[in-house]
C-alpha cells in the first residue's frame, strides 16, 4: 500500500498522472517501448495469459473471465484480458504495469548501472545504494527489508 500512496504523491507533485510520468520520465528515456499499465489493441496477441496453480497442475483462466486465488494475505481476482479491457482504469504504484522480459531487464541494467543506462541517468547513484540497503534491520531470520 504504501507503494500506491506513492505513486499518489509522484501524481500531485509532478502535476501528471501516473502512467503519464512512468512513461515520459523513465520508459521513453530508457527505451522501454512495451512497458504500460494498458496493453494496445495492436499489441494484444503478444500478452500472455494468466493461468492459476491448481492442486496438481495449472489452469489457463478463459478470456473475459475472472477468476479468484487464495493468498497469504486475502483473495487475489485475476483475469487475462484485465491490461486492455476498457474498464480497467487503476494506477496502482504497485501493480498493474505490463511489460517485456527485455523492458524489464533495461530497467534492471539501470539499477546494476548505479541509476544510469546509456548515459541516460534516473537515479543518483546515492539513491540506487539506499535502494538496495536494509532500511529497517532483521524482522525474521532470513535478513530484513530494503
Amino acid at each position: 500500500m504504501s507503494v500506491d500512496v506513492l505513486g499518489l504523491v509522484v501524481e500531485k507533485t509532478s502535476g501528471t498522472t501516473l502512467d503519464d510520468f512512468i512513461e515520459n520520465r523513465i520508459c521513453k528515456p530508457l527505451r522501454m517501448g512495451d512497458t504500460s499499465f494498458r496493453v494496445p489493441a495492436t499489441k494484444r496477441a503478444r500478452l500472455v495469459e494468466a493461468y492459476l496453480p491448481k492442486r496438481d497442475h495449472i489452469e489457463k483462466i478463459p478470456e473475459r473471465e475472472a477468476a479468484s486465488h487464495d493468498l497469504t494475505f486475502g483473495l487475489v481476482t485475476i483475469s487475462s484480458d484485465y491490461p486492455y479491457i476498457p474498464t480497467h482504469r487503476l494506477l496502482s504504484g504497485g501493480a498493474g504495469l505490463c511489460s517485456t522480459a527485455t523492458d524489464y531487464m533495461r530497467f534492471c541494467q539501470m539499477l546494476l548501472g548505479g541509476g544510469q543506462l546509456d548515459r541516460v541517468r534516473l537515479l543518483k547513484k546515492d539513491t540506487v545504494q539506499m535502494i538496495l540497503t536494509n532500511q529497517i534491520g532483521v524482522l525474521k531470520k532470513d535478513g530484513g527489508w530494503g
